[in-house]
């Protein structure tokens, strides 16, 4: 038909009308190249496929779906040799393919006596595993999650058992500063840990009266067995024992 008698039958404003109920960007990219047809055969076949779909719309009520990303774009990104989406792209192909899903649901067990309908649901290709896979691997902003592999869920559980550890050592030290002079005990494993300085003159043997004043922080390696079981010995006995030894020395002089 010529352009000036679709003018004349207002064609173009009946593709708008049809353009505004489409549910992305590519059905609306078609519907505007819709043209009418002089083809008979052609013909009888879309007025079959839209009387198919009024029938099946007034028993079945309005097909399930919404307005969905073009998904032209991150297929064409993802095409290239190594490349990589981004969270925020594969969770709107994510949403597209469990849209999908629900649409070819839907139409499935109510097709069977619509020929044109049926062959549109056929095209209709999201698989099962692949939208079971990136329910289970994607947040909705795009993280992944814990379930996106065993050696991920692994790696990050250790991880929060590590950071739970550290707050508490945190907290730990915390508490002593807050009651008073806080030093540290070693233990001859190389670990340590921090005594309150309320409590070091009982674990630590600690001599506060030293030149340089009671705050100074001191090393103390402490003999007697802690709780632990550590062997330890502390300032005082080894300062003991150095006396000792000198005057030992002295007299063999």
């Amino acid at each position: 038909m010529r352009e000036r008698d679709l003018k004349a039958l207002e064609f173009d404003k009946v593709i708008h009308l049809v353009m505004e109920r489409c549910a992305s960007e590519p059905g609306r990219e078609a519907t505007a190249e819709l043209r009418p047809s002089i083809d008979t055969a052609e013909v009888q076949r879309r007025l079959t496929a839209t009387a198919e779909m009024v029938e099946l719309r007034s028993h079945a009520g309005s097909i399930p779906i919404s307005e969905f990303t073009d998904q032209r774009p991150y297929i064409l990104a993802a095409a290239r040799v190594g490349a990589i989406l981004g969270g925020e792209a594969l969770v709107k192909v994510r949403d597209f393919i469990v849209g999908s899903r629900h649409v070819s649901g839907f139409l499935r067990s109510r097709v069977e006596r619509f020929q044109h309908v049926a062959a549109l649901v056929h095209n209709l290709l999201a698989p099962k595993e692949l939208a079971d896979a990136m329910l289970s691997a994607l947040a909705d902003d795009g993280t992944l999650l814990d379930d996106a592999s065993p050696e991920l869920k692994r790696l990050r559980s250790r991880l929060r058992d590590e950071a739970r550890g550290s707050r508490g050592a945190a907290a730990t030290i915390a508490q002593c500063v807050g009651d008073g002079v806080v030093r540290f005990r070693f233990h001859c494993d190389g670990s340590q840990s921090p005594v309150r300085a309320a409590d070091e003159a009982e674990l630590l043997g600690a001599v506060r009266g030293d030149r340089a004043g009671p705050q100074r922080v001191r090393r103390d390696v402490v003999r007697r067995a802690d709780v632990g079981g550590r062997a330890e010995q502390s300032a005082d006995d080894a300062r003991a024992g150095s006396r000792g030894g000198r005057k030992h020395e002295s007299s063999r002089g």
